[in-house]
């Protein structure tokens, strides 16, 4: 899926109505370094926006395929027997990947010198990386091929998400920040659904459905590039330190000299851990509802299908109480209590009709959850631009972290719930609420925030 630049013009408009005196960050005149100004003098560049929102369609194409279809189906194939586990290792070492990669790179995004600007380096290099582990992934014969290809795969992940993280607080006014980010996630659940819709027609196909989004990505990543005008850093303004200090400033944090931003960061973490237990919904259908293997491809689809009505109407909803009302710390815990709401009515589902009612209130939830919780990151944010990308990484080991931890312990809660009458697929489910709610609660604690 893509967008003219004429359409992205038209949402860049709808996200900012001040678009009409906007000027670009990183102007024209501003010399050969532009920095950021302060917060309350940011303008949202209209460019920016559309370099934001083109970039996500590639990565959201080329990145959520593997994980949402191909990697469970051929995890399947090459080891029916320890599908469960493998499918837990593979999706683990992925996020463990991007969480030990994304903060260095990160801080190696807010000291690039580069001429083509700070971030525009990472968003080229990561797209080359990705699509080269998308094409393992694609060649692969053994589920350690697999594995290899999903890690390398990750690392180009970590590279471009590490300067794309940095868009929005480099290109985006507070004021607009959750309406960029929901029509942000909306393109994430498009993309999302097109895979669930796609994917089961490729899946005779391996190379052609890991590698389908590649080469759309590479196509809207040159475009980014092309809308982006990117900060510039002057040398002179890059800390003089050796270049292993410089690697490992990207984890250099103190929680509590942020606290504010540390408690965001936990409630992220504890949201995005129960939504991960999410990630075993296909063989929650063939183990527990007993679905047989022609129906799946088609249950998978209808199951993408309603991801996209769920999660549009909660983006939608979010995106605009998040900029409208402002209480951000309050819909966080009502986001939770809907995610919880949606892992009970899956526990106990009887049949598939009940899964997919369930399976709707969990997008519902996740949906309305997104452009909240990143607005109120960007407003706990600390270090000031010089670290955007610093921090912005960092909190992006809240979502990383979780999708390490989850898939390893799922196959043990699952194990587990096996042995109560329940099964362990529903406690799998009961798990994910739980952590659902106890993040919305631990956002309560945030002092200067809505």
């Amino acid at each position: 899926m893509s967008h003219p630049e004429s359409t992205l013009s038209g949402i860049a408009r709808a996200a900012d109505p001040a678009f009409v005196t906007a000027v670009d960050l990183g102007g024209r005149a501003a010399g050969p370094m532009a920095p950021a100004p302060p917060e309350s003098e940011q303008r949202t560049s209209r460019r920016g926006v559309a370099a934001v929102l083109v970039g996500n369609v590639g990565n959201a194409a080329a990145g959520l395929m593997p994980p949402l279809v191909a990697l469970p189906i051929y995890i399947g194939v090459y080891d029916p027997e320890g599908k469960a586990g493998s499918l837990g290792l593979t999706l683990g070492l992925l996020a463990l990947t991007l969480l030990v990669f994304t903060p260095v790179f990160g801080a190696i995004s807010d000291r690039t010198t580069s001429r083509l600007g700070m971030r525009k380096p990472g968003l080229l290099a990561g797209t080359g990386v990705l699509v080269a582990g998308l094409f393992i992934q694609g060649l692969a014969t053994n589920v350690p091929l697999l594995i290899l290809g999903a890690t390398v795969m990750a690392v180009g992940s970590a590279l471009f998400t590490a300067s794309y993280s940095a868009l929005i607080p480099d290109q985006v006014a507070p004021a607009s920040r959750g309406r960029v980010l929901g029509f942000q996630s909306l393109i994430l659940v498009v993309m999302g659904v097109s895979a669930s819709i796609v994917g089961p027609a490729l899946i005779g196909n391996q190379l052609v459905l890991f590698t389908a989004g590649g080469g759309l990505m590479i196509i809207t990543t040159l475009i980014t590039t092309m809308l982006l005008k990117d900060r510039l850093l002057d040398k002179k303004d890059v800390p003089a330190q050796p270049a292993l200090r410089a690697l490992t400033d990207g984890f250099a944090y103190n929680p509590k000299s942020a606290p504010d931003f540390s408690r965001v960061w936990a409630s992220r973490f504890l949201v995005t851990l129960g939504v991960s237990f999410g990630g075993f919904s296909v063989y929650f259908l063939t183990d527990q509802l007993k679905v047989s293997a022609d129906a799946l491809p088609g249950l998978i689809s209808l199951t993408g299908v309603i991801n996209l009505g769920g999660t549009v109407i909660g983006t939608l909803g979010g995106a605009f109480l998040s900029d409208k009302l402002g209480r951000r710390k309050s819909l966080v815990l009502i986001t939770g209590m809907i995610l919880a709401a949606g892992g009970l009515i899956t526990a106990f589902s009887p049949d598939v009709p009940v899964f997919m009612l369930a399976t709707a209130v969990i997008a519902f939830g996740l949906g309305t959850f997104i452009p909240i919780d990143g607005a109120l990151v960007m407003d706990v944010l600390p270090g000031g631009k010089a670290q955007t990308g610093k921090y912005m990484s960092i909190m992006t080991i809240a979502d990383q972290l979780p999708r390490a931890i989850g898939p390893f312990l799922a196959p043990g809660v699952i194990a587990l719930g096996a042995l109560t009458p329940m099964g362990g697929y529903p406690v799998l489910y009961l798990f994910m609420g739980i952590f659902s709610i106890i993040g919305g609660l631990v956002v309560r604690k945030v002092k200067n925030a809505r």
